[in-house]
């Protein structure tokens, strides 16, 4: 059932006396359901969520606008039972820049 999946998902604003909110769980699980950052609408996608991030990712990931999904590529080989991972940003500027955005 979608609603168990959706009240599955962490939700990255719970303290341990608050409980999860819709609103968190969608914040911390929502991806660009368009051309990567610059998308004007988001989506819950439950499988994509759930994979981690790296600033050295093996994956990449991009919107299919004929298909309506979003796409997950290998960006190098990646052996079997290796964590796929991907950025959850652009990747582009300064280290120092990007970890302050991730704090």
């Amino acid at each position: 059932d979608d609603k168990k999946k959706f009240h599955s998902l962490s939700d990255c604003h719970e303290d341990s006396g608050n409980p999860a909110t819709e609103l968190g769980i969608f914040q911390t699980n929502s991806h660009p359901c368009g051309f990567n950052y610059s998308a004007k609408k988001s989506g819950i996608l439950p499988v994509i969520c759930r994979i981690n991030h790296s600033c050295c990712p093996n994956a990449t990931h991009s919107w299919n606008e004929q298909r309506g999904e979003q796409m997950i590529y290998a960006a190098k080989p990646i052996a079997i039972g290796e964590e796929i991972l991907i950025t959850y940003r652009d990747n582009f500027g300064k280290a120092s820049e990007r970890i302050k955005e991730l704090e």
